[in-house]
């Protein structure tokens, strides 16, 4: 059976988190310029912002509720505009240490707005975290909490994101992207855990699906690819070459009936030269389609070598 759709679903996941993942609020983005800034409410007295190409906000002058030091806000305070909240310990006009920042950015792909808390460091976020908020894509508001590892604003290093019905990650993350060991928990409770590479299921894991299906082995870029075991809930099991979701080449599948074939299959179905078993013991081998011997084949009843043929749609054996 093959496994596509679970694999559309989770690039639709990987849409959505990686439009989040860099979430253009201050403080937080990759490609960033950043400039001293005037205060609204001090003369002389500036600060250090980060900005951001390719948006489409422009911040306000902003007020600061504590005090200045030769020219820059310094100590505790807030920094607010109309739409950002920065709150922390300011150094030399930078945010360091423990802080948060509330704000909405009107970003050209949609508004974005939320709360960050956790540790600064030059007003970027660096250590741990979390942040928690909502975009606005394609006329669909997506709610996004994540906690854990920052690394100059981005994602990195251990955490966990909950995006509620749309599912969940756990595990480590690199530049923003699912990257290492990890759990992802699809919209409809199918489960993956295992290796991650650039956001995609890539490595050994383990992807048990809602339907009841279980798939352990090799995955690459998002797929069930290489050599692996799928078990379905009636206990058949397929197992050997996996490319792109289906069984492929040499392989066996196991009936819950107690019958198998092990042999060449193609796209999960027995196709070229191979053996049918029966619960029995009893065997016939020959060149397959599906499940129907094409001509004679060489069987094997109670341990005596016969022959073996279709009659309709059942295996017979003769001498």
């Amino acid at each position: 059976m093959p496994m596509y759709g679970n694999r559309y679903a989770f690039s639709q996941f990987v849409a959505i988190f990686m439009l989040l993942a860099f979430v253009n609020l201050p403080a937080i983005a990759e490609d960033m310029t950043s400039s001293w800034a005037p205060i609204k409410n001090i003369t002389d007295c500036k600060y250090w912002f980060p900005d951001y190409k390719n948006t489409n906000h422009e911040l306000e002058v902003p007020t600061w509720s504590g005090s200045c030091r030769n020219g820059y806000v310094h100590g505790q305070g807030i920094l607010k505009d109309a739409s950002v909240y920065l709150e922390g310990n300011f150094i030399h006009g930078k945010l360091q240490g423990y802080g948060r920042l509330d704000g909405t950015i009107n970003h050209k792909e949609g508004p974005r707005t939320g709360h960050f808390e956790g540790q600064f460091k030059d007003s970027v976020l660096n250590g741990k975290g979390t942040f928690e908020g909502d975009m606005i894509r394609n006329n669909k508001t997506i709610h996004l909490r994540y906690d854990g590892s920052f690394k100059n604003g981005i994602f990195h290093g251990l955490g966990k994101m909950d995006l509620g019905k749309d599912g969940g990650y756990e595990g480590e993350f690199k530049n923003g992207e699912f990257h290492g060991q990890g759990t992802f928990i699809y919209a409809d409770g199918t489960r993956y855990s295992g290796s991650f590479k650039n956001k995609w299921e890539h490595g050994i894991g383990v992807k048990k699906f809602s339907d009841g299906r279980r798939y352990e082995g090799e995955f690459e870029a998002g797929y069930s690819n290489g050599y692996g075991i799928l078990t379905f809930p009636d206990g058949t099991k397929y197992e050997g070459n996996f490319i792109k979701g289906t069984l492929q080449g040499q392989g066996r599948i196991d009936w819950s009936s107690g019958s198998y074939f092990a042999g060449n299959i193609k796209n999960d179905i027995p196709s070229g030269h191979g053996i049918f078993g029966f619960k029995n013991g009893d065997t016939c081998e020959g060149q397959w389609l599906g499940l129907n011997v094409i001509g004679t084949g060489a069987g094997s009843v109670k341990g005596k070598s016969v022959r073996c043929f279709m009659e309709g749609k059942a295996i017979k054996f003769a001498n």
